[in-house]
Formats: structure tokens, C-alpha cells, sequence
């Protein structure tokens, strides 16, 4: 058994005991300051992953339900990039966070009203409109606030089904996102949006799913959003009158990380270079060179630039069968593995590196909630020496963790930290540790 460097983040060390350290910052001493479980980024791999995306795309927009943290909002918008959000709260976080609201796209596949006149009255960039029902809506809240015009993309299906978990494949045309092509229910949407007398088609965006490592399907799904805009473009010129001007091409996000050793993605940037490529190509052979071309990375910015630690507090050994090693938080601090059989790597801080088979055992990471199904990963490589109060680290769970974190059986959420070496404050501790009272505050 072998650190791998490319799942942790990439300040990551580990010595020969296998004690981990993040950019030259002991783990062991982030636990014993703050307890366990525990969050740690590394701001450097955030700062690093942004900037190269912003060198790529014409406009970078964090997909901020990654992990909707103000001060890694703050990181990723001194490199360049914009907020993609899709609620009054995410909108809120990025506000919060500094966010110019010319930098900002509001997304949703059902906005309500108060979503819409959050969205409005901050003065977003653009609203991404998801079907012709909320054209209606759109119009209505903008009439109210006396808004004469509203700059818009139209979010459409654009028939490509990546190879990923099938509760974050949305590319396909049957799906709750977006206006597939194959049914006409996209040109409808742009139809509607172009005859309106207060929405402005300004680009069209789509989405294929998230953690997806095929450059092909992403770079295959820019190409026919690419096509569907040329054939825009020249129905728009037909009668000699141009009665919209799409300007921008809005490819999403979607670019898959390693989240275990026998991952095998491509580097997300190189993916973006790709999809980026296919675009150009259909823009130019068409003579429409001055559209700019968007993105929208979530988890390709944050994903392994966090880790969540952990206290083993059983090592429960089940002969013949199965081995759990029990640790401190579980499925309300990360829900991934529960929701979609998603693996994270895992390391057992201090228990030797380069382990031989003869001295490491297959385990099962039990989380602490009372359900069989809270298992934070069913089959993983540990030193033979794991003992209760070692410090468990779980790879790569800077995306999704925080935001879809939960308070089942009333556990508290933990808190997040931040590290940067070259800081004056190296350790920071950017959200605090839920505390039972917060939780309990809105009971009556």
C-alpha cells in the first residue's frame, strides 16, 4: 500500500511513518486544535486549479454548489472567475463571498419567484432559462420590479448521456434540466425567449452531468450545442433583419476527478482544452468568431483540494466475513458514498507507507449513523495495525461534502479549516464547528 499523491491534494506529503501533512502543515495538530471530524483545503490547489481554467475559457463561473463556502468563494474569484448559482441562498454565499453580480449566472431548473427577484434585483449577469414556464415567470417578476429587459441563455438538452452515476447524468433528453434538441422543445424555448419583449437572448448552455471522464462526450456535447447555435444564427439573418445576437456559448462543467487509484480522467484542464477545441471549430468553420466560449467548474476546482479526517473509534472484526472500522462522523458529513456509491480514498494517518500485502487488510469504513447503508467506503486497503484513536483521512472530499451535509441523528456538522503555509494565519478556520444549540434553534 502506497500514498497516491494525485487523489490527495497536491501539497500533500507523506513521510516514511505515513504521517500526512498539507502543504507542510501536520494533520495531526489540525485535529487535535479543532477535533474531529474535520474539513481541511488546501488553498493553493484552489487558487492553482482555478487559474488554469480562467487561461482557457473566455469566462470561468464556479459551479458553487461544489461547496458553497465563502472563503473558498473568495480564492476563486481573486483568480478571475465568476459564481454559477442556483438558489437565493447560493446567490447570497456569493455575494457574501464578493462576488461582482456581473459575474454571476443564475441557474435552477424550477427558479421560484423569490429566486427570480433575488436574481433580478442583485443585478446578475445572465438567467439561464430552463423551460417555457418560466419565460412566463421571468417576465412577470421583471414587469413587477418595473425591469424592462432581461439578458438570458437558454439551457439546452443536447442528447449526450456520459458515462456517470445516473443521478448526475443530466445530457440526456429524458431528464428534469433543460430543452432537448431532438424534440424541437429547444428551438421552441429560444423562439419564445427571442419573441419577448423584456427577455434578450444572449447564449445558449448546456450540461451533460458531472464527474465524467470521457473527454469526448464533453467535447461532443460542445460541438452540437456549437451547431444548434449556427443554425440559430443564420435563421436569425434570413429575412435580413436580426432580431437577437447570441454571443455566448456556455458549455457547463462536468470535468470528472480521481477519486480512487484505478481512476483513470484525464486532467480536468485537458478536458476543457478539448471541449474548448471542438467549439472552435464549428464557430469558425461557420465565420462566427467572436463568440466567447464559457464554463462552469465545480468540482474540478475544489474536489481534491480537500480531505475530512476522522478518529477510528471501533475496529470491529467479523472473522470469515468482513472487517468495519468504525469512525467519528459518517453519511451526514458526506453523503456521497451513500447516494451514489461513490469511493474516496483512504489513508490511516501515522500506520507506515509503502505497506506490503502481508501487512495491510481489506476493511469496510463504517460511519457512525444508524444505518447499515452509512458506510463511507466497502472495501479498502489499511495497515494490520489500525487501532481505535488513529486519525482516518478521506481523500478528495472537497465537492459535494460540505454542501450536502446534514444533521442525522442530530450529529453536529464539522467544521471546515483552511491552509495555506505562506499565510499569515496558515491555519484558518473558515466555518466553526455546528454546535447542538444552533441545531435546536428552529424547533418551537
Amino acid at each position: 500500500m502506497q500514498f497516491t499523491e494525485n487523489i490527495f491534494p497536491q501539497s500533500a506529503t507523506v513521510d516514511d511513518n505515513g504521517e500526512l501533512k498539507i502543504d507542510g502543515i501536520e494533520i495531526a495538530a489540525i485535529a487535535e486544535s479543532y477535533g474531529t471530524p474535520v474539513m481541511i483545503y488546501s488553498s493553493k490547489d484552489i487558487v492553482k486549479a482555478t487559474k488554469k481554467f480562467v487561461e482557457v475559457f473566455d469566462r470561468v463561473f464556479y459551479a458553487s454548489k461544489a461547496a458553497p463556502i465563502i472563503s473558498i468563494e473568495k480564492l476563486i474569484f481573486g483568480q478571475g472567475a465568476g459564481c454559477d448559482v442556483s438558489t437565493k441562498g447560493e446567490l447570497e454565499v456569493a455575494l457574501r463571498a464578493g462576488c461582482d453580480p456581473k459575474k454571476i449566472i443564475f441557474h435552477g431548473n424550477n427558479k421560484s419567484n423569490e429566486d427570480i427577484k433575488a436574481a433580478l434585483e442583485s443585478g446578475v449577469l445572465r438567467i439561464v432559462i430552463d423551460s417555457l414556464d418560466e419565460c412566463d415567470r421571468v417576465e412577470k417578476v421583471a414587469k413587477e420590479l418595473e425591469i424592462i429587459a432581461v439578458e438570458v441563455q437558454a439551457r439546452i438538452t443536447v442528447g449526450i448521456e456520459a458515462h456517470t452515476h445516473e443521478a448526475i447524468m443530466t445530457g440526456g433528453n429524458d431528464g428534469k434540466f433543460g430543452n432537448p434538441l431532438i424534440t424541437g422543445d429547444a428551438k421552441k424555448v429560444c423562439e419564445r425567449i427571442i419573441s419577448s419583449d423584456i427577455l434578450h437572448l444572449k447564449g445558449l448552455h448546456c450540461h451533460i452531468g458531472s464527474q465524467i471522464f470521457e473527454t469526448k462526450h464533453l467535447a461532443e456535447a460542445g460541438k452540437i450545442l456549437a451547431q444548434f447555435l449556427v443554425e440559430l444564427n443564420g435563421a436569425n439573418k434570413q429575412d435580413g433583419s436580426e432580431k437577437f445576437e447570441v454571443t455566448e456559448l456556455n458549455v457547463g462543467g462536468g470535468f470528472g476527478i480521481k477519486y480512487e487509484e484505478n481512476d483513470d480522467p484525464p486532467a480536468p484542464i485537458e478536458m476543457a482544452k478539448a471541449v474548448r477545441s471542438s467549439v472552435d471549430s464549428v464557430l469558425q468553420a461557420s465565420g462566427l468568431n467572436k463568440i466567447e466560449v464559457w464554463s462552469e467548474p465545480g468540482r474540478a476546482l475544489v474536489g481534491t483540494a480537500g480531505i475530512t479526517i476522522y478518529e477510528v473509534g471501533t475496529v470491529k472484526v467479523i472473522e470469515g466475513l468482513q472487517t468495519y472500522v468504525g469512525v467519528d462522523g459518517g453519511m451526514s458529513d458526506n453523503a456521497r458514498p451513500a447516494t451514489y456509491d461513490a469511493v474516496h480514498a483512504v489513508w490511516v494517518n501515522g500506520r507506515g507507507n509503502n505497506l506490503s500485502s502481508d501487512q495491510t487488510q481489506h476493511v469496510a469504513i463504517a460511519g457512525k449513523h444508524c444505518e447499515q447503508g452509512d458506510i463511507l467506503n466497502k472495501d479498502t486497503v489499511v495497515s494490520k495495525e489500525v487501532s481505535v484513536g488513529d486519525l482516518l483521512v478521506m481523500a478528495s472530499t472537497g465537492a459535494y461534502s460540505f454542501a450536502m451535509s446534514s444533521n442525522y441523528n442530530m450529529l453536529t456538522r464539522p467544521p471546515v479549516v483552511l491552509v495555506d503555509s505562506s499565510a499569515s494565519e496558515p491555519i484558518r478556520e473558515i466555518v466553526r464547528r455546528e454546535t447542538i444549540d444552533e441545531v435546536l434553534s428552529r424547533q418551537v
